[in-house]
């Protein structure tokens, strides 16, 4: 071959590593990782490689970015399926979770986030979390009310799903009730047979922020693992003893919940609280871990599954297992304060 073709054939390929190098290729997004990802076994050896020692974990340290402070959170869950998928039962089983951190008393996972601080870039003030979440549930239990539905969906799909479901009324008819709130999280909870793009194959969950118009909306996401991926986001895989409390997959899906929930609300932006070098963020350095058993639940299948958090809602109790996230006053993974 003449050096001149040698000479272009090289210049082509160096140009195309280039291209793919300079961010053509999306980067993955932040959140919890699937237990059969190559990132979680990344992640597995650097903890591996940690020091011995009681608890030792990589601090969650902070990077001068906004936390949820600025106003009360709002959860709005968008049950995103077909009506024999999202079945008002298992709505319900997550509803009575996302309303509990107000009045559950085991233990008092939320008051966690009360530690975590941001700074006003402009006075330098310094202030907390503070206050819980509010619940805002959908018009209707039939789920995809008024909105568009696809059984694949892309990461770069979920802003557009929340904007559809605000404006189509998903949570009501009224001029408010169709405004895209800036102290939300909207919560994308997709059926077991919905295929979600990194769902599975990289991710449990994930959460990302984006610009509607002119409001800076926050988002995040989970999956029912029941079908696609038992081994890696299931129940089992989180706490091998467990037998079902509401459903296997919408077990699988409360901690996930808890995971994203925490990360938004601590690091919206991926620019407030984080480890260094990896970014992992305040759920991700206590993923897998859980506090002790509180007792066995009483409305499990066999009457013996261990529980670790009570959720109190309407006139019943619901029960669940919720991992741990980083207490950053204490510098460990905590369940309760």
């Amino acid at each position: 071959m003449a050096p001149q073709v040698l000479y272009l054939l090289f210049a082509v390929l160096a140009s195309v590593f280039l291209v793919v190098n300079a961010g053509v290729v999306p980067a993955l997004p932040r959140g919890m990782l699937t237990k059969r990802s190559s990132t979680y076994g990344e992640w597995k050896r650097k903890q591996a490689a940690r020091p011995r020692g009681a608890d030792i974990i990589t601090p969650v340290e902070y990077y001068n970015g906004a936390v949820m402070n600025a106003c009360r959170v709002r959860f709005y869950p968008i049950f995103y399926g077909t009506a024999s998928d999202w079945t008002a039962s298992k709505q319900k089983h997550i509803n009575a979770f996302l309303g509990s951190f107000s009045t559950s008393s085991l233990p008092k996972w939320y008051d966690i986030h009360f530690g975590y601080t941001s700074k006003d870039p402009v006075s330098g003030a310094v202030k907390n979390i503070t206050g819980y979440p509010t619940l805002q549930l959908p018009a209707s239990t039939t789920p995809n009310y008024n909105i568009r539905f696809n059984s694949s969906i892309n990461y770069g799909d979920f802003p557009a799903v929340v904007e559809d479901a605000v404006k189509s009324g998903y949570f009501g008819s009224t001029t408010t009730a169709k405004l895209l709130d800036p102290c939300g999280i909207y919560l994308i909870l997709t059926a077991e047979n919905v295929k979600a793009e990194y769902f599975c194959t990289n991710f449990c969950g994930y959460h990302d922020s984006s610009t509607i118009g002119d409001v800076r909306i926050k988002w995040a996401f989970t999956g029912n693992s029941e079908v696609q991926c038992p081994g890696s986001c299931g129940i089992r895989s989180q706490y091998p003893q467990l037998n079902t409390i509401g459903s296997l997959g919408t077990d699988a899906m409360i901690t996930m919940i808890a995971h994203e929930v925490s990360e938004t609300i601590t690091d919206p932006f991926w620019d407030a609280w984080h480890t260094a070098g990896d970014e992992a963020e305040n759920a991700d350095v206590c993923q897998w871990r859980y506090e002790p058993t509180l007792g066995n639940s009483p409305n499990s299948v066999n009457k013996a599954t261990p529980y670790n958090y009570v959720a109190p809602y309407n006139t019943a109790k619901y029960y669940y297992q919720i991992q741990q996230i980083y207490n950053v006053r204490t510098k460990k993974c905590a369940g309760k304060v």
